[in-house]
């Protein structure tokens, strides 16, 4: 920002004031500055046009700032304009992040099932290894195996509780273990994954384990 005031603006400053927005609202309620700060972000971004700042400031504007200026459905175009962004540039980290966010919003928004499960799975399929990344990779993951798992197509109320997500090509077990084995920072991750899990688990009938995990989580939280 003082680079940006000092020396005239630049294609990222517009990622410093939404940091700015993301610290004002998460530490000090200070939600009237922060929407001024997310509005002179965006413009900042858009009047660059670099699709590398594009992708990344529109997704981080969306997750951290945008829902105090529009509502959750509207935020999805903003988010799949990102992603394209993202794409064009060639930034293969924010093009992963940006289908799980994607997917996130979505489902958090009610969009269809079948519909969601698909994009999940073959939207990202030009990314190589897209499965591997612990971040956008799990988002996907979590959101498509709860999107089966709502249709009916993983296990059901009959199956022990963590496997309600689950099916013949994936193991709930299996993949939060492969997760704490291949990276430091796991908690995020797995605590991603876990916080979708509670909506089959309740459904099903498993009230324990979706308590369990809602605590664990809340824990998390309040921790961050």
């Amino acid at each position: 920002v003082n680079t940006h005031m000092t020396c005239g603006g630049f294609p990222q400053s517009g990622l410093a004031f939404i940091h700015i927005a993301t610290i004002a609202i998460s530490r000090f309620n200070m939600l009237s500055f922060a929407n001024d700060m997310g509005t002179l972000a965006l413009d900042l971004i858009d009047r660059w046009r670099d699709p590398y700042t594009l992708g990344r400031g529109n997704t981080l504007y969306s997750l951290f700032v945008g829902h105090i200026q529009s509502s959750l459905t509207a935020s999805i175009g903003q988010l799949e304009a990102a992603l394209e962004y993202s794409i064009q540039a060639g930034d293969r980290i924010s093009t992963i992040l940006n289908f799980g966010v994607v997917a996130l919003v979505k489902f958090f928004a009610s969009e269809h099932l079948s519909e969601l499960e698909f994009f999940c799975q073959y939207g990202p399929e030009e990314v190589p290894n897209w499965q591997y990344d612990c971040r956008g990779g799990a988002m996907l993951i979590a959101v498509r195996q709860a999107c089966r798992a709502l249709q009916g197509k993983t296990s059901n109320s009959k199956s022990p509780p963590w496997d309600v997500m689950s099916d013949e090509a994936h193991s709930t077990a299996r993949y939060l273990s492969w997760i704490k084995s291949c990276t430091v920072n796991h908690e995020r991750p797995i605590w991603i994954y876990e916080s979708i899990q509670i909506a089959p688990l309740f459904l099903y009938g498993h009230y324990e384990k979706a308590f369990d995990i809602g605590h664990r989580c809340t824990k998390s939280i309040d921790a961050m």
